[in-house]
């Protein structure tokens, strides 16, 4: 139990940790430039592309932070002043901003060529902010638009390291306590898993795998939710899951099959309500309804 429940919180972190993608301090590196994004779009009204060369770039490694020669244009100490420690925390021995490693496919080209997106749609902090550092967008807000369906969420699709990614988010021992990170961390999780069936494609009844459900599982769980040996709601928490199965063919409980179970099932009911409740429970309570004990 100790070692499930360190697991449980070291992948909580994890997912976490992963959603956010850092802080945009984590993201960049230390940088000598001196730089008000607010001074420069909202002051001076520039707008993005005259310092960032977007239009053309289709790979993350495209130099896109301004030259100083570009810089140059305006602080020529007329217009705008051209002395070091306005730019440069180090105006003795002033340096540019580092080159970094990029682990990611991207092509601002064709994301600029879409009507809905604007410089701001994904750097929204930057007006606002100061310095380099921040303004890079977060993971969630990619998968703002990458959901599956309007975009790719596939990680290979923006990640050059997809195995690498896939293993930060799923450590050893994933498979044997993802349910409970789950559990804690739902909202990550759906970050990437989308889909309504992702958890079947694994957790089928009758595989012969054994992850979750043994062989033969679809014809002995009906005990083992009755004598509550396995909390079933830990992963089938929808009130109507039963009903999904047992709306097929009106398949029934065994001791529901007699001729004398309208007569008997009041005796049934008063030994063990609680067995009864796990399927005519909840919000549409079986016995209320019309035709019923509605009276």
């Amino acid at each position: 139990m100790r070692r499930t429940a360190i697991t449980a919180i070291a992948l909580g972190l994890i997912i976490a940790g992963m959603a956010r993608w850092g802080t945009a301090d984590d993201r960049r590196p230390p940088t000598d430039i001196l730089f008000s994004h607010s001074l420069h779009v909202n002051a001076l009204d520039l707008d993005c592309v005259f310092c960032h060369r977007t239009g053309d770039s289709e790979t993350a490694d495209d130099q896109l932070l301004p030259s100083e020669a570009l810089c140059l244009t305006c602080h020529d100490g007329e217009r705008a002043g051209s002395a070091c420690q306005l730019c440069h925390r180090s105006a003795d021995a002033p340096v540019g901003h580092p080159r970094e490693q990029r682990l990611l496919s991207f092509a601002h080209k064709s994301h600029m060529e879409l009507e809905t997106v604007t410089c701001a749609t994904c750097h929204d902090a930057v007006p606002t902010t100061v310095e380099t550092q921040a303004g890079l967008p977060e993971m969630s807000m990619c998968l703002g638009c990458h959901d599956g369906i309007r975009q790719t969420i596939e990680c290979a699709a923006c990640h050059t390291n997809p195995d690498v990614v896939t293993r930060a988010i799923h450590p050893v021992g994933w498979r044997q306590d993802h349910r409970i990170a789950a559990n804690i961390n739902d909202p990550d999780c759906n970050s990437c898993h989308r889909t309504d069936d992702l958890c079947s494609l694994c957790h089928q009844g009758d595989d012969l795998t054994g992850t979750i459900h043994p062989f033969n599982w679809r014809t002995l769980h009906g005990v083992e939710a009755r004598g509550r040996t396995t909390d079933c709601t830990a992963c089938h928490d929808t009130e109507l899951f039963c009903v999904d199965c047992h709306s097929v063919g009106m398949l029934k409980p065994d001791d529901h099959l007699g001729a004398d179970w309208l007569a008997r099932h009041g005796e049934e009911a008063r030994f063990d309500v609680e067995t009864c409740d796990a399927c005519h429970g909840g919000s549409d309570f079986t016995c209320a309804r019309a035709g019923c004990h509605d009276g």
